[in-house]
């Protein structure tokens, strides 16, 4: 059985971890808000504020899709929850994004 390693602390609801195809990590913290990448021991705020992100991909042409209580393209609004929808959740795409 593997060794678990502790990349960062302080999250408070880890969601949505990814490889940022860059030797990183993207994942979002659903209750504490935001998106954040770990790379090279390090963590940097890719998506401030947004809470109850559950799901995340990169965007072809850059930013992130991410889910929660609408699908968006970074700040943007794409798909708002249909009425009687409280939200999404998870989230992934084909292999051609």
């Amino acid at each position: 059985m593997p060794d678990f390693v502790t990349l960062a602390e302080g999250f408070a609801l880890v969601e949505g971890p990814r490889p940022d195809g860059e030797g990183g990590v993207l994942f979002s913290d659903a209750v504490g808000g935001g998106v954040h990448r770990w790379r090279d021991g390090r963590v940097e705020t890719v998506l401030a504020r947004r809470r109850g992100i559950g799901g995340l991909v990169p965007h072809a042409q850059g930013g992130l899709v991410v889910t929660g209580r609408d699908l968006s393209h970074d700040e943007r609004t794409v798909f708002p929850a249909p009425e009687g929808v409280a939200g999404f959740n998870d989230l992934t795409t084909d292999d051609e994004g």
